[in-house]
C-alpha cells in the first residue's frame, strides 16, 4: 500500500533500520531518487517510480526541502514532507518513524475549495493540508447537522464541512470560509469557541461535491483494490464484519468489487443494544446490492447488569463482539478453507489503530485494513458515489455508529440521543 522514497541510499538504509524496527509486517517498499537535488532531474525520476497504485510518501531532509515545490506535479496519492534534520540518515529511529506517521496523514488531511465545492486535493485552494496525526475530515450531511449547528451559532448552512483539529476541536466551514470553532469533548455539553457571524455561506450541494470528487475517488479505490488483489488466489472466503456503519460499508463495497458476490460473506453482529437503523440498513442494503449476510448475536445486552456500562479503559462489550464474530467465521467455513477478514480500521479513528499494520493476524485469522487511508469525507463520498445511501443515523449528525451504550458516543451524539425516539432505547435499558 506503501511506498516510501527518499534522496540518497544512506538515507534509504536509515529509512529501512526504522522501517524493520517499527513497521514490521507492513510490506513497505524504500526507494530513493538517487540522490538528486537538482528539482528538474529529481521530478523526472520521481515520476518513474511513483507508484499511481500506491501512496508515495516522499520524506525529504531539511537541506532538499525546495524539493517539496515539486508537489503539485504529483496526484493524491503522493506527498512530500520534510523532516526536522538536515538529512533523512542523522534522524534517530523513533523520531523518523513519527515523521512518516506525520507524512502519511497529510494525504489524508488535504482538502481545497473549487467549483463552488470542498475536492479533497491540494490542486486548487487550499483550505487545509496539515500533518497533524488527530485531524479527521467530514461533511455533515444531512438536516440533523444543519440543525445542530444552527442552533449552537444560529447561521444556517449545508453541507458545511468539519476539520476535527484535535480530540474534540472541530473547525466548521461553508465553502472556504469558517464560520465556527465548536469543543466537542466526551462529556458535558457542546461548547461553541467561536463564531464568525459575517462570514459568507455558500451554498453547497452534494451532487457538485460528487462530481468534483470522481477522480479522486477512484484513486483512492484503485489504490484499495490493489492492495486487496494481493490475497485474491491465496484465500477462498472473505468476511467483512458489517455494521451498517461507513466504514465497514466502504469495505464491502470494496469487497464485492475486488473478490465477486460468491466468495464474500457480510457478517452483522447483533449486540441487542444497537440503534434499531442499523439492522434496517443492512437489510435494505444487501437487497439493493444482491447479497445474503450472516447475522450472530453477542450477549452484550445481557451483561450489562454484571459487567456495568463498557468504559475507554475496559470495553469487555468488544470482546464479546469479537468472539461471536470469531465463533461465526468457524460456523461458516469448511475446514480447508483460507479466510480473510476485510475489516474498516481508519487512521484518523485513533492513534492505535494507525499503528497497526495493514495485514495482521488475530487468533487464526489474517485481517486486512485497505482504507487506512482514507478520511471520513472520502468514506461518506465512496458510499455514495456508488449509489449507495448513508445509514440514516448520519443525516441525524451521529459521526459514528455502534452501540447506544458505546462509551465513544461523545456529548455531541448525546444531545442527538435527547430527541424522543432514541430516549425509548434507554428507558428500556432502565426497565
Amino acid at each position: 500500500m506503501f511506498r516510501v522514497i527518499v534522496r540518497a541510499k544512506r538515507d534509504a538504509d536509515a529509512l529501512r533500520a526504522m522501517l524493520s524496527v517499527f513497521y514490521t509486517g507492513w510490506n513497505i517498499e524504500a526507494r530513493t531518487f538517487k540522490g538528486k537535488r537538482d528539482p528538474d532531474r529529481a521530478l523526472e525520476i520521481l515520476n518513474k517510480i511513483c507508484n499511481h497504485k500506491k501512496y508515495n510518501i516522499i520524506l525529504l531532509g531539511r537541506e532538499d526541502s525546495q524539493l517539496q515545490l515539486l508537489q503539485s506535479n504529483f496526484d493524491e496519492n503522493t506527498t512530500f514532507h520534510v523532516v526536522r534534520k538536515k538529512k533523512i540518515r542523522n534522524t534517530k529511529l523513533k523520531a523518523l518513524a513519527k515523521e512518516f506517521e506525520l507524512a502519511r496523514s497529510r494525504i489524508r488531511n488535504t482538502v481545497s475549495w473549487h467549483g463552488n465545492s470542498y475536492v479533497f486535493s491540494h490542486k486548487y485552494k487550499v483550505i487545509t493540508r496539515e500533518a497533524n496525526t488527530s485531524m479527521d475530515i467530514f461533511i455533515g450531511i444531512g438536516e440533523g447537522y444543519s440543525e445542530i449547528i444552527e442552533k449552537l451559532t444560529g447561521i444556517k448552512v449545508e453541507n458545511p464541512l468539519f476539520i476535527r483539529v484535535r480530540a474534540g476541536i472541530h473547525r466548521i466551514y461553508s465553502g472556504p470560509n469558517e464560520i465556527a470553532t465548536i469543543n466537542i469533548p466526551d462529556k458535558g455539553k457542546v461548547e461553541v469557541l467561536s463564531v464568525n457571524k459575517g462570514a459568507e455561506i455558500y451554498d453547497v450541494e452534494l451532487n457538485g461535491i460528487l462530481n468534483n470528487n470522481r477522480k479522486v475517488l477512484r484513486l483512492h479505490e484503485n489504490i484499495a483494490i490493489n492492495f486487496l488483489k494481493q490475497f485474491k488466489r491465496k484465500y477462498d472466503k472473505f468476511i467483512v464484519p458489517w455494521s451498517g456503519g461507513k466504514d465497514s460499508t466502504a469495505c464491502l463495497l470494496l469487497a464485492l468489487k475486488t473478490f465477486g458476490k460468491e466468495k464474500v460473506t457480510p457478517i452483522y453482529v447483533d449486540t441487542g443494544v444497537d440503534f434499531p437503523q442499523s439492522p434496517e440498513y443492512i437489510e435494505k442494503i444487501s437487497g439493493r446490492l444482491g447479497i445474503k449476510f450472516e447475522k450472530v448475536y453477542a450477549p452484550v445486552k445481557e451483561s450489562l447488569k454484571e459487567k456495568g456500562f463498557p468504559t475507554h479503559e475496559n470495553r469487555w462489550c468488544t470482546v464479546l463482539k469479537v468472539e461471536a464474530l470469531y465463533a461465526k467465521v468457524r460456523e461458516i467455513t469448511e475446514e480447508d478453507e483460507q479466510v480473510l477478514i476485510v475489516v474498516g480500521d481508519r487512521d484518523s479513528e485513533s492513534r492505535s489503530r494507525s499503528l497497526r499494520p495493514t495485514t495482521r493476524l488475530d487468533q487464526e485469522f489474517t485481517i486486512v485494513a485497505p482504507i487506512r487511508m482514507w478520511n471520513t469525507a472520502i468514506t461518506q463520498l465512496y458510499i455514495l458515489s456508488n449509489g449507495i445511501p448513508l445509514n440514516p443515523l448520519y443525516l441525524q449528525g451521529f459521526y459514528r455508529l455502534g452501540c447506544y451504550i458505546c462509551p465513544s458516543l461523545r456529548s455531541w451524539e448525546k444531545e442527538i440521543m435527547k430527541r424522543k425516539e432514541h430516549m425509548k432505547l434507554l428507558e428500556q435499558l432502565e426497565n
